[in-house]
C-alpha cells in the first residue's frame, strides 16, 4: 500500500475520492460510504498485485533473455561464438561455417547478426540479406554440379535461441528428388497447403 502511494499524485487521491463519492451518492448511511471505500480499496490492491506480478515476469523475462545470449553460438558479442567460422560478413547477415560436424562438405550457415528466434521474426532488409546470401550459394554450388537445400528449424523457442538457415548441398540427382520428400510429409499433415 505505501509503495501504491507513493506512486500516486494528490490529483489521482482526488479522482479516486471522487470516484467512491461517486459510488455512494444518494446514499447518507456512514456504513456504505465506508463499504465502497473497502470494495474500491480491495480493488485496486488487486491491480497493485497485478503490477507486481507483471514486473516480477518481465525481469525474469529480461533475464532469462540476457542468459540465452551470453551463451548465444551466433551471436557475434558472445564469448561462446566461434569467430574463426565466419566465411563472409553482410551489413546484417554473416556466413558460417557449423560449430558441429558437418552433414556434407560444404555444408555452411546463413545467419542474422540480430538475435531472433525465427525468420519469420526478422525485420525485411535482414531477410532480403540472407536470400541474397541463399542466392549466391545457390549458384555457386549449381556451378559445382550440386544442389542445395536451405533449411530452418524454429525449435525449443522458449530457450530464445537464434535463428540460422542452414545450406545443405547435395548430389544433383539427389537434389531433384528432395522436393518429394519435403512435399510429401507436409501434403499429409496439411492437405490444404502448398510447398
Amino acid at each position: 500500500m505505501f509503495e501504491r502511494e507513493k506512486g500516486t499524485t494528490a490529483q489521482d487521491q482526488n479522482l479516486q475520492f471522487a470516484a467512491l463519492a461517486q459510488k455512494v451518492k444518494g446514499s447518507t448511511s456512514r456504513e456504505d460510504f465506508d463499504d465502497a471505500a473497502t470494495a474500491v480499496a480491495a480493488k485496486l490492491d488487486l491491480s497493485a498485485r497485478q503490477d507486481t506480478h507483471d514486473r516480477k515476469r518481465a525481469i525474469a523475462e529480461h533475464r532469462k533473455m540476457t542468459k540465452s545470449l551470453e551463451k548465444c553460438k551466433y551471436c557475434l558479442e558472445s564469448s561462446e561464438m566461434k569467430k574463426h567460422l565466419i566465411v563472409a560478413m553482410g551489413s546484417k547477415t554473416f556466413l558460417c561455417l557449423p560449430p558441429y560436424k558437418s552433414l556434407t562438405e560444404g555444408h555452411c550457415l546463413v545467419v542474422p547478426q540480430c538475435h531472433v528466434a525465427s525468420g519469420t521474426l526478422l525485420d525485411e532488409d535482414v531477410w532480403q540479406e540472407m536470400q541474397m546470401f541463399r542466392k549466391g550459394l545457390s549458384r555457386m554450388f549449381e556451378d559445382m554440379g550440386k544442389s542445395s537445400i536451405f533449411i530452418e528449424t524454429a525449435m525449443g523457442l522458449g530457450r530464445c535461441p537464434h535463428a540460422i538457415l542452414e545450406c545443405i548441398p547435395v548430389p544433383k540427382d539427389v537434389g531433384d528428388l528432395a522436393p518429394l520428400y519435403f512435399r510429401t510429409p507436409f501434403s499429409n499433415v496439411y492437405p490444404s497447403q502448398r510447398t
